[in-house]
């Protein structure tokens, strides 16, 4: 009997182009984008920041995730830093609220990183979030798109698009 499969996540990341403008599609099928920003590129990702929250979504997504209309996705909005500091990746994740479990680990840091800036990097409201994710996909030299797929031709990140967006199954057992 053949296993269901159901999309659980729809992932958009952005990059920026000129660290990573090698980077093929290729490159990141059926494999960690981080293990292969490690291998390729010599970046390994010492740091994030993380947001996660309930959220509305689209037609298309509720479509995709197989849900309900009006029913709510948990988005992880994130940063994510290199050994020295940069910052390498922004990304926006919307997962279906019924197959995925975030867990957390709390520790006491009484400092703010240097480059979390005045709002821990990450937006201080829901209503600032989307802006927020822009202007940092911005700041990495990465303009995210109103689209949800990434084309290109090439097969490379482009310059104005430099996004990744994946599916994930899950396989009910």
């Amino acid at each position: 009997m053949p296993i269901p499969r159901h999309t659980v996540l729809l992932l958009h990341t952005w990059l920026p182009f000129p660290a990573f403008s090698a980077l093929t599609a290729e490159d990141l099928h059926d494999a960690s984008l981080h293990a292969v920003l490690g291998e390729r590129f010599d970046v390994q990702i010492a740091s994030g920041k993380r947001q996660i929250r309930a959220v509305p979504g689209d037609a298309d997504l509720l479509r995709l995730l197989q849900l309900k209309a009006s029913s709510p996705v948990l988005l992880l909005e994130g940063t994510s830093f290199d050994q020295d500091g940069r910052p390498v990746e922004v990304f926006s994740t919307w997962h279906h609220p019924d197959h995925v479990v975030f867990d957390i680990d709390i520790q006491r840091d009484t400092e703010v990183p240097s480059w979390a800036g005045e709002q821990g990097g990450l937006a201080s409201s829901a209503a600032d979030a989307p802006d927020a994710v822009a202007d940092r996909a911005r700041q990495l030299g990465a303009a995210p798109t109103e689209s949800r797929a990434s084309s290109d031709p090439a097969g490379r990140l482009s310059a104005c698009r430099a996004s990744r967006s994946a599916r994930v199954s899950w396989h009910d057992g």
